[in-house]
């Protein structure tokens, strides 16, 4: 499986509590705290939803794809920042649905807010130290095949973009609490779920002797979403254009994105992504005549 993480604001509901901006608790606008660096961070721990469902399929459409992970995810937020005990964004770092689907929540953009801790057993602060992973399960079962791949992607993807061993670890582990239920506890126990078990991503050619520093290889926008996840230049800078409308690339730039004017083309403006960002953009915004740049 080639895998990619979905951006939050592919989940994110117009019609719904948006990320930031919503009434907060004490008074004024919630904020979500940034993250606190990877220096910070030496655990990653699995949850489950801990909720028993009539199906999968929460959308109703007889199918589970990934628009069932977007519905169940929405409703997450929605209880997060509707909730009196809680009024704030959706805290886990990632979501995994169960045809394998990885979305980022809180990422590593904005700090965890699945786990709290517990001071007799020794994690008091864990939020600041650690990624929060949920899988979404019915009731206590074990992770699907394609959600075993894909956290197990995603395990070895942190290591790579955090450039540290990390230690993985259940919820249960860190408080009084069933989770992340027997199903993937025994799998984690197993070592089903770990460190090093990931496949690596395709990797795309490089370009022939002779072009330009800056060589611009195109490809269709369902090839490059994945493939080009964390590439990097010469400089080892994590390097991406991404082809997008105006108005996506204007949302890029308000968030520290960089723009390359000249590689515009079109209707289109090329921005050009330094760091361990996320990749991809709405994939309804393409048609099959577009094309999606990548320059490496």
């Amino acid at each position: 499986m080639t895998h990619v993480i979905h951006p939050r604001e592919e989940w994110i509901d117009p019609a719904g509590p948006p990320w930031d901006g919503f009434p907060a608790a004490g008074g004024g606008k919630y904020r979500c705290p940034p993250f606190p660096g990877w220096s910070k961070i030496t655990d990653v721990v699995i949850h489950y939803p801990g909720a028993d469902w009539a199906d999968m399929d929460f959308d109703n459409d007889l199918d589970i794809d990934l628009d069932d992970d977007v519905e169940q995810i929405r409703a997450q937020h929605r209880m997060y920042v509707t909730s009196p005990t809680r009024g704030y964004s959706l805290g886990y770092c990632f979501l995994i649905g169960q045809t394998g689907g990885i979305w980022e929540s809180r990422g590593w953009r904005n700090v965890n807010a699945a786990n709290k801790g517990q001071a007799s057993m020794g994690t008091t602060g864990w939020n600041g130290y650690s990624i929060s992973i949920q899988l979404i399960v019915d009731e206590a079962n074990a992770a699907t095949p394609a959600q075993v791949d894909s956290v197990n992607w995603l395990l070895d993807e942190l290591v790579r973009v955090s450039g540290k061993q990390l230690r993985l670890r259940y919820h249960g582990q860190g408080q009084a609490t069933s989770c992340c239920g027997a199903g993937i506890i025994a799998q984690i126990k197993a070592g089903t779920i770990n460190f090093g078990k990931s496949q690596p991503q395709p990797i795309p050619k490089p370009p022939p002797p002779g072009e330009d520093e800056m060589a611009t290889t195109v490809f269709k926008p369902f090839d490059c979403a994945a493939q080009f996840v964390g590439q990097t230049d010469k400089n080892g800078v994590a390097t991406t254009v991404w082809w997008c409308d105006k108005q996506r690339a204007d949302a890029h730039i308000a968030a520290g994105a960089r723009e390359d004017a000249s590689l515009s083309l079109g209707g289109f403006q090329n921005v050009v992504l330094l760091g361990p960002l996320p990749t991809g953009d709405d994939k309804h915004q393409w048609t099959g005549a577009e094309f999606f740049r990548v320059v490496s």
